[in-house]
């Protein structure tokens, strides 16, 4: 189940070292080709992102096993298990996915805060400033995008593993003799929660128009 969030890591790292090598390879500045490729590019994503795509990847991996355990769960209720089987299993569940999640709450809080006042602040930039950064345009814009695709990606596991957890509901709620079960998955509600917010795909597409349009602004600023 943790494949892809390791095969996540590897593009995203293979992706950013291009990324910032052609954008600094395309404004060279004062500096040399060797400098620009080994320092500011390669050596860029090994001190710089590789921190981030970590954080980024353990989150993925942590929402992959919760979609696989609500899965489950509703398969369990779809088959008829008694209710205090099903109840033992939900909580069970529950208590583990919210200590999981408290391990590492305060990297990823620091993670996406991060990233997205880097974003914000060098989309800003470019649209306020736009020609008098010629010379580092390219590399405000590249930096823009990586932070983008950092700061969608867990939102995105959050919303599919939130999915799963509303089949878990519809699931339980079909069954009249699991009401107080139900009571109580309202309360403590599954799925993943993001700064306190209970992440749909809906919500994420407001934010990635958001991301969209200023990733968009500071390219045709740029461009100008």
């Amino acid at each position: 189940t943790h494949v892809f969030a390791q095969q996540f890591f590897l593009s995203f790292l293979v992706f950013a070292t291009v990324i910032l090598v052609g954008a600094n390879m395309a404004n060279p500045g004062k500096y040399h080709t060797a400098t620009n490729v080994l320092v500011w590019g390669v050596c860029g994503v090994l001190l710089n992102w590789v921190s981030f795509a970590a954080i980024c990847s353990m989150f993925m991996s942590d929402c992959t096993t919760q979609q696989a355990c609500l899965r489950e769960l509703c398969n369990l209720v779809e088959s008829g298990l008694p209710v205090e089987q099903l109840h033992q299993f939900y909580f069970e569940y529950h208590s583990a996915t919210r200590r999981n999640q408290g391990s590492y709450e305060g990297a990823f809080f620091a993670h996406m805060s991060f990233l997205t006042i880097t974003m914000l602040a060098n989309s800003v930039t470019l649209i306020v400033v736009g020609p008098g950064l010629r010379e580092y345009g390219l590399l405000a814009l590249a930096i823009v995008l990586l932070s983008a695709v950092l700061c969608l990606t867990p939102p995105l596991y959050a919303g599919f593993v939130n999915l799963e957890g509303e089949r878990l509901q519809r699931a339980i709620a079909g069954r009249l003799e699991l009401s107080p079960l139900l009571q109580a998955v309202q309360v403590c509600q599954p799925g993943v929660e993001i700064f306190g917010t209970y992440v749909t795909l809906g919500k994420l597409g407001l934010v990635a128009m958001t991301y969209m349009g200023l990733f968009l602004a500071g390219w045709f600023r740029e461009a100008m």
